[in-house]
């Protein structure tokens, strides 16, 4: 009997602290009642604890089974103040994902708030800061010389500053313009990027470079072709973390970035098809909400929604 009630009191206790922390980061938009945060649940609200996935095996096997399964974003635990991510699985559970009172939007109560931020929906609802600028860079003697016709690459923010601490150049022909991928957070729902993992296992999202050339389309990954890049900047860098490949055609670094820039997927809880279900996604290239379908087995953080 004192067991009953010690697991009974435990459950008690995590659905109000959950159900506190929700209620106190509230944003009224219209007649909806949206969390600021993102759930940080890995406890059902019976007590049950949700598996953590970690490996890709772990992951995997989730999906394989149609089993619930949580993670951090790249396994580490200090990226949990964005939240962490979750299957489909556990969204739909049965046992219930979300404190009482809330619930994972539907695909149309994320229609209906864009509807009511209108037109850039996502650019009103981003935060400020976070989010991957990027930087046009310019090959010149001084940046009042600059003209619509002079040569410039777009690479993003990070690069740049990485360029300039470890380049054994002169950089004063380098000139930058920056262009901010974030929002101006007109609504106060400060939505800031984070990751997410497949169903394979493999995590996606903020951690790469990519490089964008004047005259192509084509985006390179940050250990791709950048010989490409460097030349054009007329800077050659020291550090040993460039090394070159076998063949000796690229150059490649080690990925010490600074994570969470590009883009964020939500949940809804609305299925699209037996193996999918709609999500909606932030990308700091663009100013609208994009709204799609994906693999039940992918983790995606969650936005809660009062009742």
């Amino acid at each position: 009997m004192r067991l009953f009630n010690f697991i009974f009191l435990c459950c008690l206790l995590f659905n109000i602290a959950n159900t506190v922390n929700a209620q106190s980061n509230i944003i009224v938009l219209n007649n909806q009642k949206w969390c600021k945060e993102n759930l940080m649940a890995k406890q059902f609200r019976n007590g049950d604890p949700i598996p953590e996935a970690k490996t890709d095996d772990e992951w995997r096997k989730a999906h394989v089974d149609g089993k619930p399964a949580w993670c951090y974003y790249n396994n580490n635990s200090n990226n949990e103040g964005q939240g962490i991510l979750y299957n489909w699985f556990a969204i739909s559970d049965s046992r219930g994902l979300v404190p009482e009172g809330f619930h994972v939007p539907t695909i149309d109560e994320v229609e209906e708030l864009i509807n009511f931020v209108g037109q850039d929906a996502g650019f009103k609802t981003k935060s400020i800061t976070k989010w991957e600028g990027l930087v046009r860079v310019y090959q010149i003697e001084k940046c009042k010389e600059k003209t619509e016709n002079t040569p410039y690459i777009d690479i993003t923010e990070s690069c740049y500053n990485y360029i300039m601490k470890n380049s054994s150049s002169p950089v004063n022909r380098i000139c930058k313009d920056i262009y901010t991928g974030g929002g101006n957070n007109k609504f106060n729902l400060e939505v800031k990027p984070f990751g997410l993992r497949y169903f394979n296992g493999s995590f996606h999202g903020n951690s790469r470079e990519k490089f964008l050339t004047q005259n192509s389309n084509d985006e390179f990954d940050f250990d791709c072709d950048f010989s490409q890049i460097l030349p054009i900047l007329g800077v050659t860098l020291n550090d040993n973390s460039v090394k070159r490949t076998k063949d000796g055609a690229e150059i490649k670094f080690k990925n010490d970035f600074d994570e969470f820039k590009e883009e964020i997927f939500f949940w809804t809880g609305s299925e699209s098809g037996e193996n999918s279900a709609y999500y909606w996604r932030y990308h700091y290239r663009e100013t609208e909400i994009i709204r799609s379908t994906g693999s039940k087995g992918n983790g995606y953080a969650v936005k809660l929604l009062k009742d």
